[in-house]
Parts: structure tokens; C-alpha cells; sequence
């Protein structure tokens, strides 16, 4: 049974679980060993996910064909604004970094925002309907009740009695964070954030399940240490930590 489980974040739509876990399981192993410390077996790290449950019931293998125009809330627009201001600051193409989410979100402000992230080095020079569609991700499991519960039972179901870790990229640590708080019981003692967007004020923190009191977010479950790392993971994740807010 899995020690440590790993859910991955946005744009993993057309994945699956071995690709992902092909993918980390390597990284993993070269970082516990120069830590002094090994996996008995490769089966003891397994990936959670859920990528597929944004392709709706039909699993479509195409993507909608979004515009600018698709960017139609005020919570979506200061999203993909954040999304900027950090992929500017990462790639040092933006001086002043800070000032970008404060600009008034016109179409043309918006624009920008969408070609200088499709552009970027993160992105990887995707479409810029990808962008809209990693962004309504993000945005469909904090307000869609039923989508959320789906994508938290694949993270329940990869937790058994021996899992003791869970390492989560992006969007996967907001999933993992809100599912922890709902079992207490799960003897899971550390958990590892990658490019976390969980202290984004207004935009993630404050729309968290269980809600924040005082400005604190509950502890999550049974978790006796928490670290967060940022690197290459950062930008798609606005890497914002859970400090000093949880």
C-alpha cells in the first residue's frame, strides 16, 4: 500500500495516473535518497487523479474553443491577472511585477494578460483557449459543489492505512488541503505543497472549505508537519504558500 500518495495540478486533463506517477516517482526517489533514506518499492508512492473529470461525461478529446470573451467573471479575471503577475516576476520580464493585478481589468488589460501567458516560458507557448481552460479548472472545483466532491474521492480513494505523505502540485494542494480537513482520522503526518496557490487572499484562501476564522485557516487533519516548495513549480500555481495564514 502507497506511503505516500501524490495529486497532481491543472493541465493533466489527457493523462493519467502511471504517466504522472512515471513522471514523479523518479524525482522522488533521488530526493529521499540524498536525504539519507529510500522507498522499500516502487509501490509505495502512488498518484491520485483526476485530470479527466474536467473533460466532462463524454471525455472529449478536444478542447473548447474559448476566447477572451469566455473570461466573463470578475473572480476569472483576477485569477488569470495573478497567473501574469507571476510568470512576469519568475521570468524577470517585469520590472514591477506588483503593480500588474492593481491595473483595472479591461478587455484589453485582460488581453494582455491571456497573450503574455500563452507566451510564457511556463506555458510553453500553449493556445490561448489552454490558458482559458486551466483557468476555468481552477475555478470549477472552488464553486462547483459536485464536480469538487468527484475530484475529492479520487484523492480519498488513493489514502489507505499506510500512506503517511501527500506531496501536491498546484491545484492538487488546494483538493488535498480541504480533504484533509474533512478526515482527521487519516493518519497522514506530512504535506508537501509544490507551487501552491493556497494563500491567495480573496481569490483561494478566503473561498477554502472549512472557512477561515480570524484569518486562520484550520489545520489540515491529522498533519503534524507542513513544507512548501516553489522552483519550476511556481507560476500556474502562484505560488503563495500557506504562510502565516494556516
Amino acid at each position: 500500500m502507497a506511503k505516500i500518495v501524490g495529486v497532481h495540478g491543472i493541465a493533466q486533463e489527457f493523462r493519467g495516473s502511471h504517466t504522472i506517477s512515471a513522471e514523479w516517482l523518479p524525482s522522488l526517489k533521488d530526493g529521499l535518497k540524498l536525504a539519507g533514506t529510500e522507498l522499500e518499492s516502487d509501490t509505495d508512492f502512488r498518484c491520485a487523479f483526476y485530470g479527466d473529470i474536467f473533460r466532462g461525461k463524454s471525455k472529449a478529446i478536444g478542447i473548447p474553443n474559448y476566447d477572451v470573451s469566455d473570461i466573463d467573471c470578475d473572480w476569472e479575471k483576477e485569477l488569470l491577472q495573478s497567473w501574469w503577475q507571476e510568470t512576469e516576476r519568475v521570468e524577470n520580464n517585469h520590472p514591477n511585477a506588483d503593480s500588474i493585478p492593481g491595473e483595472k481589468s479591461t478587455p484589453k488589460i485582460i488581453q494582455r494578460a491571456l497573450s503574455g501567458l500563452s507566451e510564457s516560458r511556463f506555458f510553453g507557448g500553449i493556445a490561448e483557449k489552454l490558458v482559458i481552460f486551466y483557468l476555468k479548472q481552477v475555478g470549477s472545483y472552488l464553486h462547483d459543489q459536485k464536480l469538487k466532491q468527484q475530484i475529492q474521492k479520487r484523492v480519498i480513494e488513493s489514502i489507505d492505512e499506510d500512506t503517511r505523505v501527500l506531496v501536491a502540485h498546484s491545484l492538487g494542494s488546494i483538493v488535498c488541503y480541504e480533504t484533509l480537513c474533512q478526515h482527521p482520522e487519516w493518519p497522514i503526518k506530512v504535506f508537501v505543497t509544490l507551487g501552491s496557490p493556497l494563500g491567495i487572499r480573496q481569490l483561494i484562501f478566503d473561498r477554502l472549505q472549512p472557512s477561515p476564522h480570524n484569518n486562520l485557516g484550520c489545520w489540515p487533519g491529522n498533519v503534524i508537519k507542513m513544507g512548501k516548495y516553489r522552483g519550476r513549480w511556481r507560476c500556474g500555481g502562484v505560488d503563495k504558500g500557506t504562510q502565516p495564514f494556516i
